[in-house]
């Protein structure tokens, strides 16, 4: 889902109903916006993981041992290199 397409459906007009206003959805922008979601609280908890992640490689570099030091970066950056390689088209 593109950022104009999230951005009409923010600017979409509202209409009420009993228990409030609401949108309309398609299944399409629907499952698009929960993919969104997931992506979100999948990089949450990576971005968590990679520090702890980052905190071992900061170790391992002072200690000179660059290979495994590198091994964790990697680990680390996984989760964010699957994300990003789903916006590239």
């Amino acid at each position: 889902m593109t950022q104009d397409e999230i951005e009409a459906i923010a600017q979409r007009p509202t209409y009420c109903k009993a228990d409030g206003e609401a949108v309309t959805l398609s299944r399409a922008e629907r499952d698009g916006l929960v993919a969104i979601a997931r992506d979100g609280r999948l990089l949450e908890r990576a971005a968590r993981e990679a520090l702890g992640f980052v905190s071992a490689a900061e170790q391992d570099y002072a200690d000179g041992n660059l290979r495994a030091a590198e091994e964790l970066l990697a680990l680390a950056l996984a989760p964010f290199d699957a994300v990003l390689a789903k916006e590239s088209p």
